[in-house]
C-alpha cells in the first residue's frame, strides 16, 4: 500500500464561470469592444518599439505614424498616401464563400430532428482563395490587401495573411492605396509576462505527475471498450501491477479530463429510424440517461482516490456555446458526494503547485483551423504547428462569436490570456503530441510554453503524464 503525494491546487478559471441571471438580449459587439480595448496599450507598445524606435536607431528617412483610428485615416487619406507608413490597430475579420451563414440555422429548423444534428450546420474549412480581408476597429472599418515580397517563400513567411483567423486583435504597418491598405507587416499581442520557473529534474521517488485524459467516450456498447476502461480505472486508483508499478501510480496527484467523457455516437444506431418525432427523442433521452450513470459510476470509483478535474466537451451534457458551464450535479449525484471531484468549465484554467494549466476539450483549435488551406491541416503536426502559434493571438478562442457559439460577454472578454501558461493543452485529439516552444515578445523577452495534444482515450487507448518538476510529458497507453 502507497500513500498518494499530496499537492498544492488553485482554480483560476472563475472567469469562465458563468452566473444565471435574468438579461435582457444582448450585443455581441461589446465583446469585440471590450477584447480591442485590452490590448490597445499593448499594441501601441508593441507597434513603438517594433517600428518607430527601430527606424530612429538606424537613422533612415522613413516616416511611420500611429493613428488612433481608421476613421482618421479615411478623413486624412489625402496626406498619408504614398508618403509615409501608417499603423492602425483593430480586429481582424475574413470575409469567405465558405463562411457560415445564419440563414443556414434558420433553414435547418424545418428539417427533422431524427435526420440532422448541429454538426450538420457546422462548414468543414472556411478558407478560399478569393476570401477577403478587413480590420474593424471601434469606429470604422478597411479593406486589407497583404505585400508578399518577390521570390519569398510562402512555407518560411512567418508575416503572412494565412497565420490570421477572425477575431484576432492585432497592429498593422502599411499604406492606403485606392481606399484600401496595403499590409507590408503586422504584429500580434502576443503572451503576457510569465512568472520565472525553475524546472529541475527530481529523483524519482518524489516527482509528481498529472495525469490527462480526453475522449472516454463511456456508453458500454463493446466489451473491448469497458475493459480499456476498466483497467484505466485501476491504473489511476493504484491497482494495477507489481510493487514497482504501485509505487509509480503513487507519484500521479490529479487527473485532468479533457471533455468527451459521455458517448453519444452509439446511441443513434440503437434507434429504429423509423420512429417519430416524439418516440425519437424519448429514445434519445433514456440511453442519455443510461449513459449518464456510467459516468456516474465511473467518476465515483475514480475519485474515491485521486482529485479529478471534469471538463465537459461538445457531446457531454451542458450548453453548447463556450465556456461551456460544469456538468450539473444531478446527473452524477454518487460522484459529486466526494469532494474529491471538481467539476470545471470548458476552457480550464489551474495551478497544479506552481505549474498553470490553460486549455479546451477541443473546439478552440477545431475551428482555427478552418481558416487554413486544407493542404495546412492534413496531419497532426501541421496542427499542432498552429495550435502553438495560437498562443501568439493572447486569446484562446478569438473566433468567439463569429465562427464558433458563445455567450455575449458584456464586461470583459473571458478568453484573453491575462496570464501566461506553463501548460498550453487541447483535448480529443487523434494522436498524442507535445513540446516546448519559446516565444519571442518585443515587451517581456523569451518565455516557454509546453503545448499538449491530450489524446482521444477511446480511439487511441492513451492518457498523457506531465511531470510538474520538469515538464516532461509521456503517455501511458491501455491498449491490447
Amino acid at each position: 500500500m502507497f500513500n498518494r503525494h499530496s499537492t498544492l491546487y488553485k482554480k483560476l478559471n472563475q472567469r469562465f464561470e458563468r452566473k444565471i441571471v435574468s438579461e435582457n438580449y444582448q450585443e455581441y459587439s461589446t465583446l469585440y469592444q471590450k477584447r480591442l480595448k485590452y490590448f490597445q496599450e499593448i499594441l501601441e507598445e508593441q507597434s513603438q518599439r517594433k517600428w518607430i524606435d527601430e527606424i530612429k536607431e538606424n537613422k533612415t528617412n522613413e516616416q511611420t505614424i500611429l493613428l488612433n483610428s481608421i476613421t482618421v485615416l479615411f478623413e486624412e487619406q489625402q496626406n498619408f498616401e504614398n508618403e509615409c507608413f501608417v499603423i492602425l490597430i483593430g480586429t481582424i475579420t475574413i470575409r469567405s464563400n465558405n463562411s457560415l451563414e445564419i440563414l443556414n440555422e434558420y433553414t435547418f429548423g424545418y428539417q427533422n430532428v431524427e435526420e440532422k444534428s448541429y454538426s450538420d450546420l457546422q462548414v468543414d474549412n472556411y478558407y478560399s482563395k478569393e476570401q477577403k480581408y478587413f480590420l474593424e476597429d471601434k469606429e470604422s472599418c478597411i479593406e486589407l490587401v497583404f505585400e508578399r515580397k518577390e521570390n519569398e517563400d510562402e512555407n518560411e513567411n512567418e508575416q503572412n495573411s494565412e497565420h490570421l483567423i477572425t477575431g484576432v486583435t492585432l497592429a498593422i504597418k502599411g499604406k492606403i492605396e485606392s481606399k484600401r491598405f496595403v499590409v507590408f507587416d503586422y504584429c500580434l499581442p502576443g503572451l503576457p509576462i510569465q512568472k520565472p520557473l525553475s524546472l529541475k529534474k527530481t529523483k524519482t521517488g518524489t516527482k509528481k505527475l498529472v495525469a490527462m485524459v480526453s475522449g472516454l467516450s463511456i456508453n458500454g456498447d463493446t466489451k473491448e471498450t469497458d475493459l480499456k476502461q476498466e483497467l484505466l480505472l485501476d491504473y489511476l486508483t493504484g491497482n494495477l501491477g507489481e510493487k514497482r508499478e504501485l509505487a509509480f501510480q503513487a507519484k500521479i496527484v490529479r487527473v485532468i479530463i479533457c471533455g468527451g467523457t459521455l458517448a453519444r455516437s452509439g446511441i443513434q444506431k440503437r434507434i429504429n429510424q423509423k420512429s417519430t418525432t416524439f418516440e425519437y427523442r424519448k429514445k434519445n433521452n433514456c440511453l442519455i440517461a443510461e449513459n449518464t450513470e456510467k459516468v456516474d459510476l465511473f467518476l465515483t470509483r475514480l475519485c474515491s482516490s485521486i482529485d479529478v478535474d471534469l471538463m465537459p466537451g461538445a457531446q457531454d451534457p451542458t450548453n453548447l456555446s463556450l465556456p461551456q458551464q460544469r456538468w450539473h450535479r444531478l446527473l452524477i449525484p454518487t460522484a459529486c458526494q466526494n469532494k474529491r471531484l471538481n467539476r470545471v468549465t470548458n476552457p480550464y484554467n489551474c495551478k497544479i503547485e506552481n505549474i498553470q494549466f490553460l486549455g479546451s476539450s477541443g473546439e478552440c483549435l477545431a475551428d482555427t483551423i478552418k481558416y487554413y488551406p486544407t493542404e495546412k491541416i492534413q496531419n497532426t503536426e501541421q496542427k499542432f504547428n498552429i495550435f502553438q502559434n495560437t498562443l501568439n493571438y493572447g486569446n484562446i478562442s478569438p473566433s468567439c462569436p463569429d465562427t464558433l457559439p458563445c455567450y455575449p460577454y458584456q464586461k470583459s472578454d473571458p478568453f484573453i490570456i491575462e496570464k501566461c501558461p506553463n501548460v498550453y493543452f487541447s483535448g480529443n485529439h487523434d494522436h498524442f503530441k507535445s513540446g516546448i516552444k519559446k516565444y519571442q515578445n518585443i515587451l517581456t523577452g523569451e518565455q516557454s510554453v509546453l503545448s499538449i495534444f491530450v489524446p482521444n482515450f477511446s480511439k487511441t487507448s492513451q492518457i498523457v503524464l506531465v511531470d510538474l518538476d520538469s515538464l516532461d510529458c509521456s503517455t501511458i497507453s491501455f491498449d491490447f
